[in-house]
């Protein structure tokens, strides 16, 4: 995942999601409903997490 997305009208930022849970629960979502997208183009987001972030 970038540093944001979008979900709807909802911006997701990758720092404000620090849990695994939350990170499981993007995912899942994701994965369901296909909504997460880049705010730059539109594009469909993976919902992976950010290398910076990881442990």
């Amino acid at each position: 995942m970038p540093l944001k997305c979008l979900r709807g009208e909802e911006e997701i930022y990758a720092f404000n999601t620090k849990s695994d849970e939350a990170w499981e629960s993007l995912r899942k979502g994701n994965a369901a409903e296909k909504d997460l997208r880049m705010p730059c183009c539109g594009a469909q987001e993976i919902g992976d997490r950010p290398r910076f972030l990881l442990p």
